[in-house]
């Protein structure tokens, strides 16, 4: 395996799907990082269209190349909204002429693939990094199955975006002893810090995220006819799902409540997380859940989905807020109604999201990143 000294760093490559914003902090930091050079090869700049997110290319601190993929449309279902497959195109040429030391490449696709043959092949470390937990891969095929296990067995390191993805790979076959976890987490997280909340007015809830079926937001459209006590509602986000959203609100009689507030660019969401009093999470299926981390910087209590992959790292159950199962739209209103009339228990929760928060520390995410890049046996110990 290869050895960092001062003299040579090593020549490190991430192979990750896009050019997703909530990544671009964490290669800023690691590009500094004076024991390895990095170079991120994305597959695509952007996975499909519903990404509408700006990226300023010119802040970025380390190389970088886009490939110029193929892409293949997924099959809709239930829970999964489609997208794409990438097809990477040049991998293997953009691999060899880098001719790194370490490769790490994120989840279970096809560029993943790719670059563990590549790494075999050219007796490279290989780095497997994941966001998925058993939850949200609990639909895939038999085939995915197989490939997850393939990986598993002979990537050298793992980095674990969150607690639940460390419990996957590890029931995909990893040593957990090699598994690093590097928690997802933001690079702005200041402009996300609590303001002053107005005392008597109306409480503001607030739920942000694409509008997917598998987001769970109609059964928090459900669940609000139940309240008997006075809210307002801000939905940040677009999707296949908002027309049918906006008809559900209307014919539940919340149009007066309910605020579709649509897609916003990383600029203008810090706002809504200021003047909300707390927020809401009803995901179905979801990897990880990184605008869980925005609410906890923002100070704010959560009402967070059983699915969310990110829970066991978010959440203090009854301590900075409540884990819902979202189709039992019961529960879900009565721990909002409990919230609603509580300004005490708010700020209660909200300091301990707070307090929370700490632990997400970019700078830290990036360290336990590099160790798994650098360093061999134990990573725990």
């Amino acid at each position: 395996m290869p050895v960092v000294t001062e003299s040579k760093p090593l020549k490190c490559v991430i192979v990750t799907n896009m050019m997703a914003f909530y990544r671009l902090d964490l290669f800023n930091i690691l590009g500094q990082k004076k024991n390895i050079s990095l170079h991120v090869i994305f597959s695509s700049e952007t996975e499909d269209r519903t990404r509408f997110w700006e990226i300023n290319k010119n802040a970025l601190q380390f190389a970088y190349t886009v490939l110029e993929s193929g892409k293949v449309a997924k099959k809709k279902s239930a829970l999964q909204e489609g997208g794409n497959i990438i097809i990477p195109s040049g991998l293997y040429r953009h691999l060899k002429k880098i001719n790194p030391d370490i490769i790490v490449a994120g989840e279970y696709n096809l560029s993943a693939l790719f670059s563990l043959c590549f790494a075999r092949l050219h007796k490279k470390k290989y780095v497997s990094w994941s966001d998925g937990t058993l939850s949200s891969e609990r639909n895939i095929s038999f085939l995915q199955k197989i490939l997850r296990r393939f990986i598993c067995r002979f990537a050298d390191n793992f980095i674990a975006s969150g607690t639940l993805t460390k419990e996957a790979q590890t029931a995909y076959g990893a040593d957990p002893r090699k598994i690093s976890p590097a928690l997802l987490t933001i690079g702005d997280s200041e402009k996300f810090l609590p303001s002053v909340k107005k005392t008597g007015k109306i409480p503001r809830i607030l739920a942000c995220s694409y509008l997917y079926r598998r987001k769970g937001l109609h059964l928090l459209l459900s669940a609000l006819p139940l309240l008997k006590t006075p809210f307002l509602l801000d939905i940040i986000g677009s999707g296949d799902e908002q027309e049918n959203l906006m008809l559900q609100a209307e014919a539940a009689g919340l149009e007066r409540q309910v605020f579709f507030r649509g897609y916003r660019q990383r600029r203008d969401i810090y706002c809504f997380f200021q003047e909300a009093d707390f927020f809401v999470f009803p995901t179905l299926l979801e990897p990880f859940g990184l605008v869980a981390v925005e609410a906890l910087y923002a100070g704010l209590p959560l009402i967070i989905s059983i699915h969310a992959g990110c829970i066991a790292d978010v959440l203090e159950n009854g301590i900075n807020g409540f884990a819902v199962d979202p189709e039992n739209t019961a529960e879900l209103a009565e721990k909002i109604g409990m919230l609603l009339t509580d300004n005490n228990l708010r700020k209660k929760m909200g300091k301990a999201s707070l307090r929370i928060s700490s632990k997400f520390s970019i700078n830290k995410s990036a360290d336990d990143f590099f160790r798994a890049c650098v360093l061999n046996g134990d990573l725990n110990a």
